[in-house]
């Protein structure tokens, strides 16, 4: 639950306009943290898929922050020169952040989801019984 509200305060406080790139990943991560903790109380039968599908989202949003920050920090040099450098480890660090509260769910879920259930498959229907020869 706290990793949810984490990623809803940083969805709600960090995007400097509503609707961003950032915002709505960081939403979807909240969901998924919310989707991932009603699942374990409510449904437990569900927990598997939805929290491969959390885990998914943590790698994926993990590469998407490191490209953003890359592509920021360039962008910041670029601009500022000296003072971009500081602004670049600045980045970095909240980058560092967002990385280690996904990282460690993506790798935690993809391991313990490695194998998914497969449905049962319906019982065979019993056998004709024959007679037996004399």
């Amino acid at each position: 639950m706290a990793s949810a509200l984490v990623f809803g305060w940083a969805a709600h406080r960090l995007p400097w306009r509503p609707g961003a790139p950032l915002g709505l990943v960081l939403w979807a991560l909240c969901l998924l943290h919310v989707a991932t903790l009603v699942s374990a109380a409510l449904r437990p039968a569900h927990l598997l898929r939805v929290w491969r599908a959390l885990s998914l989202a943590s790698l994926a949003s993990a590469l998407l922050f490191t490209g953003a920050i890359a592509a920021s920090a360039y962008r910041v040099v670029q601009l500022y020169g000296a003072l971009g450098w500081n602004l670049t480890l600045l980045l970095s660090l909240i980058g560092l952040l967002l990385l280690t509260a996904t990282l460690p769910v993506a790798a935690w879920g993809l391991a313990e989801t490695r194998t998914l259930p497969t449905p049962e498959a319906p019982p065979a229907p019993p056998a004709e019984l024959e007679p037996e020869p004399r």
